[in-house]
C-alpha cells in the first residue's frame, strides 16, 4: 500500500501581499493537485473563495473540515482533502487548539488567530488511518508548545487502538525542541527531512516548516520531495508543497 501525502500552505487569498488575480493561483493549485494525482493534502490558509473554487473543480476530492471561524478576511480551513477513489470517510471533526478544544474561535492568549486542527477518520485498504491536519502560531514559541500539548490531547482523545496517525500541517517551526519532543512521545517520524530545506519559497529559513508525520512502527517514507514548478505560469504559493511517498512496513 503505497500513499502520496502532502502538506500544502496555500497562502492566504486575501492577504495585501497576494496579487489580485487570486484565481491564477488557485488554478495552479489545481493542476498542481491533478498533475501529481494525491491521495491527501492538508491545506492551510485554504480561505473560503478559494475552498469554494477548488472544490467546484476537484471533483475526485472529499474536502473535510470546518474553518476556524474568525472574520471573513482572516477566515481560514484546515481542510483535508482525500481522494474518493482512496478513502472511505468515516467520521470527521475540527478542534480549536485552546483552552476549550470545542470552542469554536478559541484562542489562546497572544493568539493573533484562533487556531484549529481537523481530524478525519478514515479506512484505506483494510487499514484505519486518523488524519490530522493543521496549522500552528506563526509569532510566539510558547503559543506553538501549548498548541502541539493541545494537539497531543486530542490525538488522545481521537486515536482508536488500530489506527495509524498522519498528522500533517504548517508548524511554523523546525523539528527541533517542543516539536520534537511531540514527535517522540506520539511515536512518531517526520517524513519532510530537514536536507530539503525551507519549505517558505519565499524567505529561506534553512530547515522546513512544514511537516508531515507518520507513525515510526508501522509505516516508512519510500520518497519525499518538494514541489518548485510553476503550474498556469506562476508559483501556486509562498510556500513549497511538501509531498510524501508513504507504505505499511512489512
Amino acid at each position: 500500500i503505497i500513499l502520496l501525502v502532502a502538506t500544502f500552505n496555500m497562502k492566504n487569498s486575501y492577504s495585501p501581499a497576494n496579487p489580485k488575480n487570486w484565481i491564477r493561483k488557485a488554478e495552479a493549485t489545481k493542476e498542481l493537485i491533478q498533475k501529481r494525482k494525491l491521495d491527501v493534502i492538508g491545506t492551510q490558509e485554504l480561505t473560503p473563495r478559494t475552498k469554494d473554487y477548488l472544490e467546484k473543480r476537484l471533483e475526485d476530492y472529499i474536502f473535510v473540515g470546518e474553518s476556524r471561524g474568525s472574520a471573513s478576511i482572516s477566515d481560514e480551513y484546515n481542510s483535508i482533502l482525500l481522494k474518493k477513489e482512496v478513502f472511505d470517510l468515516l467520521d470527521t471533526k475540527t478542534y480549536s487548539l485552546s483552552n476549550d478544544i470545542n470552542k469554536k474561535g478559541g484562542r489562546f492568549l497572544l493568539d493573533f488567530f484562533p487556531r484549529i486542527c481537523t481530524v478525519a477518520h478514515t479506512l484505506y485498504e483494510g487499514h484505519n488511518y486518523l488524519i490530522i491536519n493543521t496549522h500552528l502560531d506563526n509569532l510566539f514559541s510558547y503559543n506553538r508548545k501549548l498548541q502541539l500539548e493541545v494537539l497531543s490531547k486530542i490525538i488522545r482523545l481521537e486515536k482508536g487502538s488500530k489506527e495509524d496517525i498522519i498528522i500533517m500541517g504548517d508548524f511554523n517551526m523546525h523539528l527541533t525542541g517542543d516539536l520534537k519532543k511531540f514527535e517522540k512521545q506520539n511515536k512518531l517520524v517526520d517524513a519532510v527531512l530537514s536536507t530539503l530545506g525551507s519549505s517558505f519559497r519565499e524567505f529561506d529559513r534553512k530547515q522546513p516548516i512544514d511537516h508531515i508525520f507518520i507513525p515510526e512502527d508501522t509505516m516508512k517514507v519510500d520518497n519525499v520531495l518538494y514541489d518548485t514548478k510553476k503550474y498556469n505560469g506562476i508559483n501556486p504559493s509562498d510556500h513549497y508543497i511538501a509531498i510524501a511517498e508513504v507504505s505499511r512496513k512489512k
